[in-house]
């Protein structure tokens, strides 16, 4: 947990709404956020103080350069963008996470840490360390095929799984539960990939924690250079925590969302969101249209790549090529989505902390708050914040940071 790398120099306070992500990539792009040219002044008026609201967030932040730019600015910037007005950030980029990790991983090996895939976390014992001449109190981690790891301090950062390792694997607090929000992306065919050169988003609502569809430039997982430009994504409930497609459906996690009080709550103060995004998940190229064309009116509906699902099928019955990914999405009883990191530290395995516990913690990891005797031996990162690849590395250091000040290390 000591060993860092040596960008964390260059590290930066995380705002996600302000789209800025630090990234060690050699593409880069500025983006824009931006709203649309309006007829009326109503929308107009909805929307600046929006868009203020992102500069101003990231001025507090320290982004650099960002600047408020005009209408014209934006056409000049990108010819095929209109916009009343924008926000550019010229510093900020795409990653290509394939990339990213494969560097990640080297990393690690190259300083004596181990990678241990198809490593499924059924079940964590503690052991009588003084049986492997080490003093305190040790862990072991079992897997589902029989494979076993030591550990004194354990960081456990389990995505859509969170809240089910904390409970039934570590004997912790279910809470906040974790739902699967799939976002589906659409794809440009090849020869529009020069379209725009940055990242293109709308104002976002800030009712949610979610970015709206936007145009995002991608790299080639192998050489890294801009290959297309995907449009997306939605953000509807997904079936199965690992339901990237919208016909997996698996009983235990649907028994388990409806069983839910913060998502019924969730679902019955955003109906007419929630069923906007259903019919996005339905109609893909019909609401990408919808939604891009505010802001770039000119792509066509045949400039969405799309495929026949089988040769033998009349090419009328083609549809769009899709991507998608699956969101773990923290949300509390009362309904309301996380949109910040949730760190829950554990004193002992196998019990929730006590309310004394928790205090001590508190005051042990908070931001500047001096190290007091109280210490963990697991941290859970219930929830990450969007976007994880760009902005993985001050992620990791934020992670890094609080495990050294709940374990003491």
């Amino acid at each position: 947990m000591k060993a860092r790398s040596a960008s964390r120099k260059h590290s930066t306070r995380i705002d996600r709404t302000a789209h800025v992500h630090m990234h060690q990539h050699p593409w880069r792009a500025s983006p824009l956020t931006l709203f649309p040219p309006c007829v009326g002044f109503f929308p107009l008026l909805v929307q600046l103080p929006g868009l203020q609201k992102l500069y101003e967030r990231g001025q507090a932040n320290g982004v650099a350069d960002l600047s408020m730019v005009s209408g014209s600015t934006v056409s000049e910037l990108e010819p095929a963008v209109v916009g009343a007005a924008g926000l550019l950030s010229p510093h900020t980029g795409v990653a290509c996470f394939p990339l990213v990790a494969r560097s990640y991983a080297r990393e690690l090996q190259q300083r004596g840490g181990e990678i241990r895939t198809n490593f499924e976390l059924v079940r964590a014992v503690q052991i009588d360390s003084s049986q492997h001449g080490s003093g305190g109190a040790m862990m072991e981690l079992h897997s589902s095929q029989g494979a076993t790891v030591r550990a004194r301090h354990v960081l456990v950062c389990g995505g859509l799984y969170a809240d089910r390792l904390a409970a039934r694997v570590f004997g912790g607090s279910v809470l906040p539960r974790v739902v699967p929000v799939r976002g589906t992306w659409l794809q440009l065919r090849p020869e529009k990939r020069h379209l725009v050169q940055r990242n293109i988003y709308p104002v976002p609502d800030a009712r949610f924690p979610f970015l709206g569809v936007h145009l995002t430039p991608t790299l080639h997982p192998e050489d890294g250079q801009v290959d297309g430009i995907i449009v997306g994504p939605n953000a509807s409930l997904a079936t199965a925590r690992e339901g990237y497609d919208w016909t997996v459906v698996r009983l235990e996690d649907v028994k388990e969302m409806m069983a839910s009080p913060g998502l019924r709550a969730l679902v019955a103060k955003h109906l007419r969101f929630g069923m906007e995004q259903i019919a996005q998940e339905l109609f893909p190229r019909w609401a990408a249209m919808k939604h891009v064309r505010r802001y770039v009116p000119s792509l066509r509906w045949e400039d969405i790549l799309t495929a026949r699902p089988h040769p033998w099928l009349m090419p009328w019955l083609e549809r769009p090529v899709l991507r998608s990914g699956v969101r773990a999405q923290a949300l509390t009883e009362a309904g309301a989505l996380q949109e910040d990191f949730v760190f829950e530290a554990q004193m002992r395995l196998g019990r929730a902390n006590s309310p004394e516990e928790d205090r001590a913690l508190i005051a042990t990891a908070g931001i500047g708050a001096p190290q007091s005797a109280a210490a963990a031996s697991i941290l859970h990162v219930r929830n990450a914040p969007s976007p994880a690849a760009t902005s993985s590395l001050v992620i990791g250091e934020r992670v890094a940071d609080q495990a050294e000040r709940v374990f003491q290390i």
